[in-house]
């Protein structure tokens, strides 16, 4: 689910971009985008897709 992060900072840059040559989105779209990539990205973590990968076992290191 790493393309849910990506895909948010696309949409930033994106944005960053656009206000550059003088055309900005509405600062509803953005959140109203924003809200369903945290949306998703809160699914996903329940249903298990994203996890904690930090954290060894520690029978492994033995």
């Amino acid at each position: 689910m790493w393309w849910l992060s990506v895909t948010s900072l696309f949409l930033v840059l994106l944005q960053q971009i656009l206000k550059l040559f003088g055309i900005g989105l509405s600062e509803v779209l953005t959140h109203q985008i924003t809200d369903i990539i945290n949306t998703l990205l809160a699914l996903a973590g329940s249903l298990g897709l994203i996890y904690d990968t930090s954290i060894t076992d520690r029978r492994q290191t033995k």
